[in-house]
């Protein structure tokens, strides 16, 4: 696990500060990137049953032009859904991955972050692959898809938080791999 290298407050210090009318920062427990995405998937399930903001529909009526109001409550239980089955990908990490932090994180679970990536990408490539133009609701499943893709993989998105435990990625191995998957 990483060290906390920062000075440690003595008891004076504390007081000190105390007398200044300063309360020292509590610490901030540190956390795995698998632990965030844990605690992010954990309530995927409950938003699905709820019922859709305003602010949320006309977002997603903005974004996809061809969606309708009427068809959002449909977009946002499908969007979930896809979600929920991703974060389904994390219960089959063992328990020890999410111990680590900080840049321990990013190289000790390299392989789990790879893995990970990869089978997230597969899954969602088997959606696309069953994805029929021809079908009535089409345009719903291609904006949830799409949209639970950015949320996974978009700079913003899920992975956009591995380049702060310096884990990256080459392109042509993690295309390879995807492909392997998919073959395998």
């Amino acid at each position: 696990m990483t060290e906390n290298t920062e000075p440690q407050l003595s008891e004076q210090d504390i007081a000190d500060l105390e007398a200044l009318g300063v309360a020292p920062e509590p610490e901030v427990e540190q956390r795995s990137v698998l632990t965030l995405w844990r605690h992010i998937f954990s309530n995927v399930a409950e938003v699905r049953q709820q019922r859709v903001p305003m602010n949320t529909a006309m977002t997603v009526v903005s974004n996809w032009p061809k969606l309708s109001y009427q068809d959002v409550p449909v977009y946002h239980d499908v969007y979930h859904a896809y979600l929920e089955a991703a974060g389904e990908f994390l219960n089959e990490i063992p328990a020890e991955a999410f111990a680590f932090v900080g840049e321990d994180d990013g190289k000790e679970n390299a392989e789990v972050y790879f893995d990970l990536l990869v089978d997230w990408h597969v899954y969602l490539d088997s959606i696309k692959e069953s994805w029929n133009a021809a079908d009535e609701d089409s345009h719903i499943t291609l904006a949830a898809l799409v949209d639970a893709g950015g949320f996974i993989f978009n700079a913003t998105g899920l992975s956009g938080h591995l380049a702060a435990i310096g884990f990256q990625i080459d392109e042509p191995t993690f295309v390879a791999a995807v492909q392997a998957k998919r073959e395998g």
